[in-house]
């Protein structure tokens, strides 16, 4: 029998949650009177979701997990620091790696077209700059140590074949800020993950397609200004500040510590949102969330094994169960 690792469990559940959640939004959005359930589209997503998950890189020695989704990156936020050497798996032979940071205050500065053919990997004190750049990165691009990116003004195209086949990622005490740019994942859903220290800003971006981000530790995220935010998982000990944000999924992790009796506001715009251990009802949580003039919200809900959870006279727009 072939064994599966936790993560692995872990990763096919949670591709399946999200492949059930895209096509709920989808009846949601499309569904009408004499419109029936679509049993055979969720059916074959599911079979999809089973089929990526047999894709998942095997945890033997000899063949190292490929940090290819949000997901897979959890097993790593444990981690004190990252290295090159975490990214091994993204070099293929096929594939160019893009180093900023071999040197020491190496910087890259992208204006116009330009064209990256594999990763970007940003680190020690390496700082990468995109000034009214329009870049096509074919493959993931992170930012870990003291790693820095900065884009103003700028197209960012990621080419996808299939869904979460991209990601970003910022790690350590890296810092990222897009202002004023625009994010193309060829129509399809991505991953961005935050962990340890870092700090992640996106002031007016355009997103074309739909985000799913996570985080590890304590990062913090701002988002300010954009016309589709996606969801986000949050957890840990992170801090989120979202404003100007239009289609936000809020996904409220509860660990088993958490004590929660709650009613979550009505209607789907937020003006003076806070959830975090303060909030009145609210024990056992050690991230802090607010929202301001956010538009179109949706509630998530992931509570773990051993939560004592309450909620009363809200709307919750999906529930994903954690058993550890």
């Amino acid at each position: 029998m072939k064994h599966i690792s936790i993560q692995q469990l872990f990763v096919f559940l949670s591709v399946t949650i999200i492949s059930c959640h895209c096509f709920l939004i989808s009846v949601a959005q499309n569904n009408t009177a004499g419109i029936n359930f679509p049993q055979q589209k969720i059916t074959a997503g599911l079979q999809a979701a089973y089929l990526q998950s047999q894709q998942l890189p095997s945890t033997t020695l000899n063949k190292p997990a490929l940090p290819s989704g949000v997901f897979q990156m959890l097993n790593k936020i444990q981690k004190p620091q990252f290295d090159i050497n975490d990214f091994a798996g993204e070099r293929s032979s096929n594939m160019d790696t893009t180093y900023v940071g071999l040197n020491v205050n190496d910087t890259l500065i992208i204006t116009g077209n330009w064209t990256a053919t594999g990763p970007i990997l940003v680190f020690n004190s390496g700082v990468l700059i995109f000034q009214n750049a329009n870049a096509t990165i074919l493959g993931n691009m992170y930012a870990f140590q003291n790693g820095k990116i900065v884009a103003d003004s700028s197209t960012l195209s990621f080419p996808q074949q299939y869904f979460y086949e991209r990601m970003l990622l910022t790690a350590d005490s890296a810092y990222l800020e897009f202002n004023n740019c625009t994010l193309d994942y060829s129509g399809l859903s991505h991953s961005l993950f935050a962990a340890n220290t870092s700090t992640l800003i996106l002031n007016n971006t355009n997103n074309i397609d739909w985000t799913t981000a996570g985080v590890g530790g304590s990062p913090t995220v701002t988002i300010n200004g954009t016309n589709l935010a996606g969801e986000y998982i949050l957890s840990d000990k992170a801090t989120f500040n979202f404003s100007n944000a239009h289609t936000l999924l809020l996904w409220h992790y509860l660990p088993d510590s958490a004590v929660v009796n709650y009613s979550f506001p009505q209607g789907d715009s937020l003006y003076a949102y806070t959830f975090d251990n303060s909030t009145p009802g609210v024990n056992g949580v050690g991230y802090n969330v607010t929202a301001d003039s956010c538009y179109d919200v949706w509630w998530g809900l992931m509570p773990v094994n051993g939560s004592d959870v309450t909620i009363s006279n809200s709307t919750v727009r999906a529930i994903g169960a954690w058993f550890q």
